[in-house]
């Protein structure tokens, strides 16, 4: 996949992110600390360094968002996908 939509994808999945309203502490601390992380990754020099632990980031994490933010979990279902 291209840097730059892979850029793109992640940027969105980050907003995403940051833009859930506040909820339970579970949900809030792997929220916040999935953005953190992908923005640490866009931020970087090279993101292709973070395509394997950013696809696996995601896909651990996709069950806790499955039920209560599934709009959310898709997107990062989605952009594991495109890193496998």
């Amino acid at each position: 996949m291209e840097d730059a939509n892979l850029r793109e994808d992640l940027e969105r999945l980050h907003l995403e992110l940051l833009n859930l309203p506040p909820g339970e502490s579970a949900i809030q601390e792997k929220r916040d600390d999935l953005a953190k992380y992908i923005r640490e990754a866009l931020d970087g020099d090279n993101l292709i360094e973070y395509h394997v632990s950013l696809e696996t980031v995601l896909n651990e994490e996709f069950v806790a968002f499955e039920l209560e933010h599934p709009k959310i979990a898709h997107l990062m279902k989605s952009v594991a996908n495109l890193l496998s």
